[in-house]
């Protein structure tokens, strides 16, 4: 599970998900879906993972 874009995480993602259920947590409602559109086998969930 990686938490909020960087390009770290977004490349970290696109490497794991060809041998892991990988999920990313974005605050950015719009980042959200611009990251689902790029990475078709993460799951983007929009939402606070601070609390």
């Amino acid at each position: 599970m990686a938490f909020d874009r960087s390009k770290i995480a977004e490349k970290t993602c696109k490497v794991l998900c060809n041998d892991y259920s990988v999920k990313l947590v974005e605050q950015n409602k719009e980042k959200a879906f611009e990251l689902a559109d790029k990475l078709n086998n993460v799951l983007i969930i929009h939402g606070d993972y601070r609390s």
